[in-house]
């Protein structure tokens, strides 16, 4: 690849993460979206990284590696592919016969047992989710409508064309869960019925008897799609031959058609007017699993094969999944992952209701348990484990649990018959064995001898059974359960192409917010025409821009052309503290620059740099790729020391100096008025072509990077002692962290910052009211902790100070959107402890604590917290929306 100037500049990927980034380290939960507003962590592209000297292309160092680490090269990183954008809408689209034909020629001649669908699509409208697009209300029944559609075509390509010559038979598998009535009242029971209609029936009543569930045709009417004649002979005709059942648990269901509900998932009219619970009267339904949704109720199994039995005529059934599910709690040692004993029982009730059911006439042919191996468990990711297998997901290998060889021997002796089997009282028998089953696994029993108790329990469960009709049927059978999804390593192998899911599950409500300069630059450009004091710079600053619109716009829907120049130029040009180290007479000790001219030659470049990366963008990208782009600026608020008309103006000329020397010639193409008047013929001057091309380019947001707040004492028309802000070219003021005595706000590690949240709000109403109410992001607010060698890691781990902080100026920021400020987004800084530039590693501001000798990362209070704030604010939010 041909290196490029600025390849290393593609930086802080501030990651709009909806239930927050913090799931990177955390749970991996699917995220859900966070109504109408985003929260997530900002991040830096050096400070997050570890210096390296190979990191980079032809070995080229940023300027901060180079003052930092004088040998250290910058590990560069460019945007992770985070898929593609589909080009139809998938399910909700029919597949040409050709289409279809083709796909299902391929499936049939590989294989002679076919299972057709087993997937689900991902669109959603308020108040059921926030998606990009969708409509929660139709769309499920248009695409389940086009799903069994599709399954009907393809049985018919199977029965006509292969069946016969090959053998085998096709079914589909539904996803089924029991449904007990809360109470015994009418109502409820009813309740249970449509429950069963508006998820297990819902796909089988169409496909055997060529019609919905009458339940769903009477609430839905014309919102439930229909099917022509033709459709219905088809589907009478081609039928299945067998129907696999997913079953894993089992819930309570309440009425919501005769009786008041509160909002949740099934009350609506298009989910059936039902709600579900894991409990009654604050009785569990069962004992909970890993995964949140999982209650252990083994009657459930028996219950659901009896019903599909009864209403689709003893069409033959496999249990294609059954499962436990653990969650992949970090502190457990792999040996305690492996005696799952708790996954051994619920096999083993539930393959005893299974028998149950069998024994009663149903028709099952055979059980898969999921799965094989802890795997990939969709949207919980990795944070769940089913196998019978451990996979240890840094190393893979692969243990043997307990379950596998209790399944095994399962399996191999399901037909032994039990020395007991004369006991005369079969409670008493019952219980014993569950005692002895339970015991034996403690102590470490033969898996043998295991086996023939748990099959005990099964015989002696009917007292009319006899050996012959305790097993099950010789010809049963027996398998794990796997997805090639879920377990192929290969997925993009031999020319495949991205599926749903993965362009679903490598973006989990991730967006990348992209800042194209974030304080470095590559060295190479400062040896060669002193960066960003040469009008070159624009050029070249647009040319990576192009770059990057052209190479990534598909998957950035925000751009940020600079991160804070008003803090890089001043620092970098009039005290030298940062790159380039420029600087002149009593503002620093730098071996070359001029602090009085230089900073305001560097900004200039940068603001016409930010509008030309802008006009790139909105003449060739913007229509098409429907993003957004604007600038971040570091904010301070300035509160006059006194009352005084000369410390008003002073706090003025500050934010003029400060925050408004970049928003006001990007927005009104002029430099603000206070910086005119002072600086004269110091200050660059813009062409009518600058001015008119600003004007016309804009901002579609400003970020705001918050942190403190400061006093500001006037020096133009009052004696001020030297320091910094007091010279002409710096605003004539200076600043103070106290007033008589008494602190701004409560220090925090950083000298630099005070806790003032009541600055939050005053800043963004200042922004709202000085430029018209452009759109804003918080692109940055946290606190500073100093890294004290003597604290523990548990003491930096109980960060209350820095929760204590980001509630406040949450709680700010929300009164000022309260006053009609359009902010669109926070993002706390940072996600990790980090290296703070000229500070080094000695404050920290992660939410995650980093070991900076082993690298370990944990979880700090302070990411619980706003991974709960977050949580708590979409509840409402959606509450407010319903």
């Amino acid at each position: 690849m041909k290196h490029i100037p600025y390849a290393n500049a593609i930086s802080a990927l501030m990651y709009a993460m909806l239930d927050t980034w913090i799931d990177y380290l955390g749970d991996l939960d699917k995220p859900d979206l966070v109504i109408g507003y985003v929260f997530t962590i900002a991040g830096g592209p050096l400070v997050g990284d570890q210096p390296t000297n190979n990191g980079f292309v032809n070995s080229e160092a940023s300027i901060w590696c180079n003052e930092a680490f004088k040998e250290a090269i910058w590990l560069h990183g460019l945007i992770e592919d985070l898929g593609i954008v589909q080009k139809c809408g998938g399910i909700l689209d029919i597949p040409t016969p050709l289409e279809l034909d083709q796909h299902l020629e391929l499936r049939a001649k590989g294989m002679n047992q076919a299972v057709v669908v087993d997937s689900r699509q991902a669109r959603c409208s308020w108040p059921f989710g926030n998606c990009s697009d969708g409509n929660s209300e139709i769309e499920p029944f248009v695409a389940a409508h086009n799903i069994i559609l599709s399954h009907a075509a393809a049985v018919h390509i199977y029965r006509t064309k292969y069946q016969k010559k090959q053998g085998g038979s096709i079914g589909i598998v539904i996803e089924t869960e029991w449904y007990e009535p809360i109470s015994n009242s009418t109502a409820d029971k009813l309740a249970a019925e449509r429950a069963d209609s508006f998820t297990t029936n819902w796909f089988l009543d169409p496909i055997i008897y060529g019609k919905y569930p009458a339940e769903m045709e009477n609430i839905l009417g014309s919102n439930l799609p229909k099917f022509t004649s033709n459709e219905v002979e088809q589907l009478k005709k081609t039928g299945l031959d067998f129907i696999g059942i997913n079953q894993y648990t089992g819930y309570y269901v309440q009425d919501c058609m005769y009786s008041p509900c509160k909002p949740g998932i099934g009350s609506s009219w298009t989910e059936g007017l039902y709600l579900t619970s894991s409990e009654r009267n604050g009785v569990p339904i069962g004992e909970p699993a890993g995964a949140h949704w999982q209650h252990v109720y083994p009657q459930g199994m028996e219950k659901i094969v009896m019903h599909v039995m009864e209403r689709y005529k003893n069409i033959p059934m496999f249990i294609t999944e059954n499962g436990y599910s653990e969650f992949n709690n970090p502190n457990f040692s792999t040996e305690e992952f492996l005696k799952d004993v708790k996954r051994v029982k619920y096999m083993a009730d539930y393959l005893d209701a299974l028998l149950g059911s069998i024994r009663k006439g149903a028709d099952v042919r055979g059980y898969f348990a999921w799965s094989l191996l802890d795997n990939f468990e969709w949207a919980r990711g990795y944070t769940l484990r089913f196998g019978l297998y451990h996979v240890d997901f840094g190393t893979l290998k692969r243990s043997r649990k307990l379950s596998a060889t209790w399944y095994k021997q399962f399996i191999a002796h399901h037909k032994c018959k039990p020395a007991e089997q004369t006991v005369k009282h079969r409670m008493g028998v019952v219980t014993l064995s569950k005692a002895l089953f339970l015991l034996l696994i403690i102590l470490g029993a033969s898996p043998s001898l295991i086996s023939c108790i748990v099959n005990l329990r099964i015989t002696i469960n009917d007292e009319s059974s006899d050996s012959s009709s305790s097993s099950f049927p010789s010809n049963f059978l027996y398998g794990t359960a796997s997805s090639s999804y879920q377990y192929e390593g290969a997925y993009l192998a031999d020319g495949k192409g991205l599926s749903n899911w993965d362009v679903f599950s490598h973006k989990p409500g991730i967006q990348p917010f992209v800042t194209l300069h974030h304080s470095d630059i590559p060295q190479k450009l400062e040896e060669k025409y002193d960066s960003w004091l040469s009008p070159k710079s624009q050029e070249d600053f647009a040319y990576f821009a192009n770059i990057c619109f052209k190479s990534f716009g598909d998957r950035v829907k925000y751009w940020v052309t600079f991160n804070e120049p008003n803090i890089e130029v001043p620092y970098g040009y009039r005290t030298g503290k940062f790159p380039p180290h420029r600087c002149s007479g009593h503002f620093g000790n730098c071996s070359e620059g001029d602090s009085e001219k230089e900073p305001f030659v560097a900004a200039h470049n940068m603001i016409l740099s930010h509008a030309a990366a802008v006009h790139i963008y909105r003449t060739k990208y913007q229509k098409k790729q429907g993003g957004s782009i604007g600038i971040v600026v570091q904010t301070q608020w300035f509160e006059p020391i006194s009352n005084s008309t000369a410390d008003k103006l002073a706090a003025e000329r500050a934010q003029s100096f400060y925050t408004n020397w970049i928003l006001d010639p990007i927005i009104y193409g002029k430099y603000p008025a206070e910086m005119e008047n002072i600086l004269g013929s110091i200050l660059p001057k813009f062409t009518s072509d600058d001015i008119e091309n600003m004007k016309k380019t804009g901002l579609d947001f400003i970020g705001i990077n918050h942190y403190s707040g400061f006093y500001v004492q006037d020096c133009m028309y009052s004696l001020c002692k030297p320091g910094i802000g007091s010279s002409w070219t710096e605003g004539f003021y200076i600043t103070s962290s106290e007033r008589n005595g008494v602190p701004f706000g409560e220090p925090a590690g950083a000298t630099w910052q005070n806790v003032y949240s009541q600055g939050m709000e005053n800043v963004v109403l200042y922004v709202m009211e000085r430029y018209k109410n452009i759109p804003m992001f918080i692109t940055e607010n946290g606190y500073s902790e100093l890294n004290n060698s003597n604290f523990t890691t548990e003491e930096f781990l109980s960060d209350l100070k820095r929760v204590q902080y980001m509630a406040d100026h949450l709680d700010a920021l929300s009164r000022a959107i309260r006053k009609g400020a359009d902010v669109r987004g926070y993002f706390a800084w940072s996600l990790l402890d980090n290296f703070e530039w000229t500070r080094g590693y000695t404050l920290r501001f992660g939410l995650y604590h980093v070991d900076f000798g082993t690298l370990k990362r944990s979880r700090k209070l302070s990411a619980a917290w706003y991974r709960q704030f977050i949580a708590e604010n979409k509840v409402k939010t959606l509450i407010g929306k319903a």
